[in-house]
């Protein structure tokens, strides 16, 4: 049987990277899993970055850190993971999310992501991103830039990306929405919160505890008289609870919430996919992309914003458009990577 390879971000405690890593490898299981056998490869770590990503020096963080490791692992069912030796692939993906971000060191920059020392007859960058770091830095990793020249083709996801893609002189540039989108599933996968949290409440999403529109988040709060709660590693004092979910129940905890608040990418995107308002602040470029492609303007938070303004936003809520766009790109992007698989 011939072979798919993905090579991207394997088990970092964030919801996002699972869920990229997720929806590319069941997004093309369920298209070529007839033909091809899917495996996700997982970048190579030294002794140090292993002892950084699993241990703590505060125990609570460190309890936290198990905790929520072990309901991420949990959920990779029928997900083939393995390390890549140098083995013959027919098709090789390299992404999504942040692996062709060189300043991220909360992960190892691994030259497989660009391509480099990968036997494959087709290499396919599918959403990568670069996140935060500068393009200047690249001048300084020529071999990166040629390992980005030699793929196939540059799949970008958002307007910086393409920026390097096109400087590294790769003829082949297309824009694709996150595999995340390119998925459509994901109500298969909510498991539901079992008497985790009765009654409404307002989601937050974010690796930050004091975002831009704190105070506003607070009001809104203490005007509808609902808690706050937030999921995930990171805790923030002035949440009234601080909850450990897996993938899949936090799925059902963003969909069930009467709004989300959040800072991220990926926060941003798995509201909208569970169909529950969400408000975000536009410091992140990979937000203010999205924000941009899903004509999500309005729900653009800041220091500035008011709790009555938020409410009215509330009122008057509606899907019909976010929806109409997410098909669309979804559309054109499966015609894209269809396109490219199909070539000979």
């Amino acid at each position: 049987m011939k072979k798919i390879g993905i090579f991207t971000l394997t088990d970092a405690l964030n919801y996002g990277a699972f869920y990229q890593m997720y929806a590319l490898q069941q997004y093309l299981k369920k298209k070529y899993g007839n033909e091809f056998e899917i495996v996700v490869y997982s970048p190579k770590e030294n002794f140090k970055e292993k002892l950084i990503k699993y241990f703590s020096f505060n125990l609570k963080r460190f309890v936290r850190k198990t905790e929520l490791r072990y309901k991420f692992n949990k959920s990779m069912y029928g997900i083939n993971v393995k390390s890549y030796r140098g083995e013959d692939l027919d098709i090789a993906f390299f992404g999504s999310d942040e692996i062709w971000n060189i300043e991220n060191k909360s992960f190892p920059n691994d030259p497989n992501f660009f391509g480099i020392s990968v036997n494959a007859n087709k290499k396919i960058a599918y959403a990568p991103s670069i996140g935060y770091a500068k393009l200047d830095l690249f001048e300084f990793h020529p071999e990166l830039m040629e390992g980005i020249k030699g793929l196939d083709a540059v799949l970008f996801r958002d307007e910086a990306t393409k920026k390097l893609a096109e400087k590294s002189e790769n003829l082949n540039i297309s824009r694709v929405i996150d595999p995340t989108i390119l998925y459509d599933k994901w109500d298969d996968h909510k498991i539901q919160l079992k008497n985790k949290i009765r009654g409404p409440y307002i989601a937050y999403y974010s690796y930050i505890s004091n975002p831009v529109f704190l105070d506003s988040l607070l009001k809104l709060s203490q005007e509808k008289n609902i808690p706050i709660i937030s999921a995930g590693y990171n805790t923030h004092s002035w949440a009234d609870e601080n909850l450990i979910l897996s993938p899949w129940e936090f799925l059902s905890f963003i969909q069930n919430a009467e709004c989300v608040f959040t800072t991220t990418f990926h926060g941003t995107i798995m509201s909208t996919l569970m169909k529950t308002p969400v408000f975000f602040s536009g410091s992140s470029f990979k937000v203010k992309d999205f924000s941009n492609l899903m004509s999500l303007h309005k729900f653009k938070i800041d220091e500035k914003t008011t709790s009555n303004y938020i409410t009215k936003t509330l009122s008057s809520f509606g899907n019909n458009e976010i929806l109409e766009r997410k098909n669309e790109l979804r559309s054109s992007s499966r015609e894209i990577l269809s396109s490219l698989l199909n070539k000979k």
